[in-house]
């Protein structure tokens, strides 16, 4: 499912998202581009690696994801470029996810790997819901952001995330303990973010 790429023109638009965005959550990203001709050669070095780290887990973890994120269709490829910031996130409209070549720990980079392709799940099956049901563009960012503390029963991966949605993972965990439904933790979450 995963193919694992490097690719300038996607490691510049990782840099230019952070750029503009500033900072989220509370963490301040970098102000210019860092893209330098051996950052991008140690990134495109570490694509087997990565893919070596990934694929004698990539069925086992999807298949834990599917029953997370049970609306949405795993798809049957998707390509992972690496990244030379010290960002990864998900493009879902594009239809990609991108990771920090920078990772070291092959637990960490499953991690972020599957991190990133819940948010792709989330936005693919259950941003329209959350919308419908009243959330905001806003509230939706961080919500993809809380869901991924329902990775540690699931999947026995230890998703920290962000210290700002510490409260609202604590209940997210709970609901999905007492329901296993996303849909029903999205919905009595609405009042909470």
């Amino acid at each position: 499912m995963l193919t694992f790429k490097y690719h300038k023109s996607i490691d510049k638009r990782c840099w230019h998202r952070l750029i503009l965005a500033k900072s989220m959550f509370g963490r301040k990203f970098p102000s210019a581009y860092k893209i330098t001709s051996r950052n991008s050669e140690e990134a495109k070095s570490r694509l087997s690696e990565f893919s070596n780290i990934w694929k004698p887990v990539e069925k086992q973890l999807l298949k834990g994801l599917a029953k997370i994120y049970s609306k949405a269709k795993i798809p049957t490829y998707i390509n992972c470029y690496l990244n030379t910031s010290p960002y990864s996130m998900d493009d879902y409209q594009k239809g990609y996810i991108s990771i920090t070549a920078r990772l070291k720990n092959p637990k960490k980079i499953r991690e972020i790997i599957i991190h990133e392709l819940a948010h792709f799940l989330f936005r693919q099956a259950y941003a329209k819901y959350a919308l419908k049901i009243g959330y905001t563009k806003k509230q939706l960012e961080n919500l993809k952001e809380i869901l991924t503390v329902l990775h540690k029963p699931t999947l026995g991966l230890n998703d920290a995330g962000y210290d700002i949605h510490k409260t609202q993972r604590t209940m997210a965990l709970k609901l999905w303990e007492q329901r296993n439904n996303l849909e029903q933790v999205i919905f009595n979450l609405k009042n909470i973010i």
